[in-house]
């Protein structure tokens, strides 16, 4: 059976208020994680962050699964919390959240991820990417269309236009989009906010993964780049890093 080396970190980044939220949760067969970068007014994007996060892994480890079924359940039920926590505050009725889901069963060594907005997943094997999810915004439908490259999309002023997120009220927005995979020892996965992923693009975070022998140096790494670049008023950046062994 495989074994899950399991890191996270949440940091503001140059701004007062950290609207990130993360968290993981290990059974010892398996795991989950979840990463959700929030928004909106008075603060209500930390509000709608650390509620999805926390609905999911209590939801998950009421019932462990790593199927399909389950993650599609639990983000609509955390869509469902967001919705009654704008319906009860009218502070709170602007708030929005993407959110990216990972379950690993480890004795069966598969995976399965779910997301919606800019939040990523990323699947490494020997130190070269796999695969990763396609944002829900405009500009990926731009990339993907051939209008913009990877490098120009991270620049662009509407790269931050998501078309999907919880709490937006709109049912078929909730609806993830997901994957499965088959995992093996070596393999790396890592969830993060476009905080990450907009100052290091997918050959760095694969530069810095064949560089270190853990998930919490792995990290390290990469915040120890993000800091060298400060830019002012620079995003929330939050992510979370799994090595399977």
């Amino acid at each position: 059976m495989l074994s899950a080396d399991i890191v996270m970190m949440c940091e503001s980044g140059g701004r007062a208020r950290n609207e990130d939220a993360g968290g993981y949760w290990h059974s010892g067969s398996i795991c989950c994680a979840v990463v959700a970068d929030g928004a909106g007014g008075h603060g209500g994007g930390d509000v709608a962050s650390k509620l999805v996060v926390e609905e999911f892994l209590r939801g998950f480890a009421r019932s462990p699964l790593a199927n399909v079924e389950t993650l599609e359940r639990l983000i609509r039920e955390a869509d469902h919390a967001v919705l009654s926590a704008q319906a009860a505050s009218r502070a709170l009725e602007q708030m929005r959240t993407t959110v990216a889901v990972l379950a690993v069963e480890l004795s069966e060594k598969r995976a399965v991820w779910a997301h919606l907005g800019d939040t990523r997943i990323y699947h490494f094997r020997a130190g070269s990417l796999l695969s990763r999810t396609r944002d829900h915004s405009t500009v990926e439908s731009m990339v993907q269309a051939g209008y913009l490259s990877e490098a120009q999309a991270r620049k662009h002023p509407n790269r931050n236009v998501l078309q999907a997120s919880l709490g937006d009220g709109r049912p078929e927005h909730a609806s993830p989009v997901t994957d499965m995979a088959a995992v093996d020892a070596g393999d790396a996965l890592l969830l993060c906010s476009d905080g990450l992923w907009e100052l290091l693009d997918d050959e760095q975070i694969c530069q810095y993964l064949r560089s270190v022998a853990s998930a919490q140096d792995w990290l390290a790494a990469m915040q120890t780049r993000i800091k060298s670049q400060p830019k002012r008023d620079s995003d929330n950046y939050s992510a979370v890093a799994v090595l399977l062994n």
